[in-house]
């Protein structure tokens, strides 16, 4: 008799135990079905959004929204929402689609990318309708605030690594807004910092977003490792030019000279020593010396230029 009660319970025990493994399986295949979903609305989204068809595109994001878990998905979402808006001329709804992502998603390896976006539309006048009046037009533009944008970009550059794409981006842009509110040094700095960034110290990708995630699946890591690096190549060889471009006075073409040779010596054996020798070759051309740093080494007027 007690051999079969032990029998018994041991029936229903294996009995729980195998509904829990159902349960777990079903479960697993059901968040499986939630992200195919989630990411087949976000395709469709994008094909809309590549048509030109803005409200379809805002119709399937809106959906893909639903289906959002995540921070990250919800953030990838809303990111192409405020894109659909941009396409449709709707600057307020884009704008407050943005902010949104960084109230709501305040951890998104997205924010970089989100926080410059609204730095750039308070630079500019996009995304006003070509419909617009005069007076549409006046009230966007006193947005358009050196303040507000200097805000957003900074927010940006403390979003993300120090080496993210976007990042480094919002620091460009920050080195040509500070000289315009008396940051100039601030500036210089900026791209000092750029120009002499090795592209290995970079150890990790760039963010890319859980729908890239799952559409690239094949890129390796070393691949977007790569790719990460090539980004900062082009920062870097914009920051270096920017460098170079900002020692030169074009009223002034010898204390041009003079400031360029000062690069020259701060940075001797690099790409920007040989950049700015390269502008010193044609600034002397134009002053007809035939070795720049000769003939004006013994100017005595040049020896307190900046």
């Amino acid at each position: 008799m007690r051999s079969k009660v032990i029998s018994r319970i041991c029936l229903i025990l294996a009995g729980f135990i195998l509904l829990g493994a159902v349960a777990q399986l079903y479960a697993e295949d059901s968040e499986e079905r939630r992200q195919y979903r989630w990411y087949s609305t976000i395709r469709d989204g994008n094909y809309y959004l590549y048509k030109g068809k803005h409200d379809k595109a805002l119709a399937a994001f809106e959906k893909a929204l639903s289906l959002s878990v995540s921070e990250e998905e919800k953030a990838d979402t809303l990111l192409r929402m405020a894109k659909s808006y941009e396409g449709a001329f709707k600057r307020k709804e884009a704008v407050a689609t943005w902010k949104r992502i960084v109230e709501e998603c305040p951890s998104s390896g997205h924010l970089p990318y989100v926080c410059a976006r609204l730095a750039e539309l308070h630079r500019s006048i996009t995304l006003v309708s070509p419909k617009a009046t005069e007076a549409e037009e006046r009230e966007v533009s006193k947005k358009m605030t050196n303040d507000t944008a200097i805000y957003w970009f900074e927010k940006a550059v403390q979003s993300g690594p120090p080496y993210a794409p976007y990042v480094l981006s919002a620091k460009l842009y920050l080195a040509g807004i500070y000289p315009e509110v008396g940051r100039k040094d601030e500036a210089q700095q900026i791209l000092e910092e750029i120009s002499t960034i090795d592209i290995y110290d970079v150890k990790k990708p760039a963010y890319v977003g859980p729908f890239k995630e799952m559409n690239d699946d094949r890129i390796t890591m070393s691949e977007r490792l790569d790719e990460t690096r090539s980004r900062l190549l082009s920062r870097r060889k914009s920051a270096r030019r920017r460098l170079v471009e900002t020692c030169v006075v074009w009223s002034d073409p010898v204390k041009s000279i003079v400031n360029l040779q000062k690069l020259v010596d701060k940075y001797p054996d690099t790409e920007i020593a040989k950049m700015a020798r390269e502008k010193i070759e044609v600034l002397s051309e134009q002053l007809g010396l035939k070795t720049a740093t000769d003939d004006l080494i013994d100017l005595p007027e040049l020896e307190d230029a900046e």
